[in-house]
């Protein structure tokens, strides 16, 4: 079967569904996390995902990783989808707010989205080291 195709992966401070619209509500959205030292720990992010044409049920992960070599930092817990939308073109949104994701070091990272084990889509995020003057 085909894999689902990411329409978004957004990564920001914060992601919610409103009870009353059932509107994902995403704030502040960034590519960059600056730290004074390294290694570093990012206490709070928020990622959203959007998935379409789910033609079968699975799992959705998100790892976090260096970008060059892919070494794996963070694996975070899968999303089973266990309910495929009537109309494989339907949208399904994901949000999920994380706390403590590691930065050993200054450099480029990505969230790597995979679907039963087959990579799908990443997000490359950098950090960098900042000097307080």
């Amino acid at each position: 079967m085909a894999k689902p195709v990411i329409t978004a992966l957004v990564i920001c401070d914060n992601v919610y569904r409103d009870a009353a619209t059932q509107k994902c509500v995403i704030s502040g959205t960034f590519t960059s996390i600056n730290s004074l030292n390294f290694p570093a720990m990012q206490g709070h992010l928020a990622i959203y995902l959007a998935i379409t044409d789910v033609s079968e049920c699975g799992v959705l992960q998100v790892i976090f990783r260096t970008d060059l070599d892919q070494k794996v930092i963070t694996a975070f817990p899968g999303w089973k989808i266990d309910k495929i939308p009537e109309d494989r073109t339907e949208t399904i949104e994901i949000c999920v707010n994380i706390s403590g994701v590691p930065l050993p070091s200054e450099g480029r990272y990505e969230f790597a989205a995979y679907w039963n084990d087959s990579f799908i889509a990443s997000k490359r995020i950098s950090a960098k080291k900042i000097e307080v003057k």
